[in-house]
């Protein structure tokens, strides 16, 4: 056979073979970072919502080979996709000034869904007693899960329990008295959720913790959000200084959660702490999504929020830690530096 059968693909031809593909790779993922500016409502377009950090890393791949290509068109069109993601996750790498916090006075909360099919739940057990937490919440609070922990009541003898064979009992623990706790429901009678007082060096902080139903269909999404509607009333009967520690089955980037933080007067407790995908815990950490969550009133500042190891649930734990703000921070917005 001549060798000249052999050769090579001219190179401008493997470029645009190279570029086809990565029109077919990119171009769902472009569409995914667009649709959320259109996901209001509608309970199909809220679930794209929630990929800002898979898709502001794969496009911002396609834009860099795109541009070694010498695609410039293709680089751009990426880019702004990127961007559109860059900017939904910013908030969380711009930190909140700790300014006007009393250091004296902190608390160490941990919210951990515990998965009802855990094999293994002594290992959320070892974990919470190195972490040592004033509170902590456990979600899918099962039967096997309230036998693993017995090891803590020692320790934590005020607790507040929804025992469920289901994946939504809850469960709310604490080293401290427990005022005014109380059960409920949110958005859908198998959905429980816990509320408490608890008081700190003299401050008293409402704590709440919360796993409404995920929204895997429409009726399933219209029972979370309007747990997301009745957890905002019950907020407004805690103190001004509240803590939620929750599965909210939602991302920072979801209407409906934006919706909680601006009728709750809360805010994100990850703002400041970079992205923290948190489900599922078999994933690689920036494919992940962050769905647990630690959400906090105004006048406080947290000054530590991070990701706990694998305890053998589908989910990884989150602790995080509070100070109490002085007045001239509490007043107002928090700042940013």
């Amino acid at each position: 056979m001549p060798s000249e059968a052999l050769s090579l693909p001219p190179a401008a031809s493997l470029g645009r073979t190279l570029s086809r593909w990565l029109w077919t790779i990119s171009t769902p993922v472009l569409v995914l970072s667009v649709l959320p500016h259109w996901a209001a409502d509608h309970w199909l377009l809220d679930l794209t919502t929630h990929f800002a950090m898979p898709c502001a890393l794969t496009l911002a791949a396609a834009t860099l080979l795109f541009a070694l290509l010498g695609r410039k068109f293709a680089a751009l069109v990426m880019l702004f996709g990127a961007a559109l993601c860059g900017h939904r996750l910013s908030p969380l790498y711009l930190p909140v000034a700790p300014t006007g916090a009393s250091q004296s006075t902190t608390l160490r909360a941990i919210v951990a869904n515990a998965s009802v099919e855990n094999p293994t739940p002594e290992r959320l057990c070892e974990w919470i007693e190195r972490e040592q937490p004033d509170v902590f919440a456990v979600l899918e609070y099962s039967p096997l899960h309230q036998r693993a922990l017995e090891p803590l009541r020692a320790r934590y003898p005020h607790a507040i329990e929804a025992v469920q064979a289901d994946p939504f009992g809850i469960a709310l623990f604490s080293r401290l008295p427990l005022q005014e706790a109380r059960r409920t429901t949110l958005g859908s009678p198998i959905a429980q959720a816990v509320f408490a007082v608890v008081e700190v060096n003299g401050a008293r902080i409402g704590i709440g913790a919360a796993h409404p139903v995920p929204p895997i269909s429409k009726d399933y999404s219209a029972a979370r959000n309007l747990g997301f509607e009745q957890l905002v009333g019950e907020l407004a009967r805690l103190p001004r200084s509240r803590v939620v520690l929750a599965d909210l089955n939602a991302t920072q980037w979801s209407a409906a959660f934006r919706r909680l933080l601006a009728d709750s007067s809360m805010r994100d407790g990850c703002e400041g702490f970079g992205f923290q995908g948190s489900w599922p815990a078999v994933l690689p950490a920036l494919l992940r999504i962050p769905i647990d969550h630690v959400l906090v009133s105004e006048d406080l500042v947290v000054t530590r929020r991070e990701l706990g190891p694998d305890v053998g649930s589908d989910h990884l734990p989150v602790v995080a830690e509070f100070a109490i703000a002085t007045a001239s921070v509490s007043e107002g917005q928090p700042r940013r530096r």
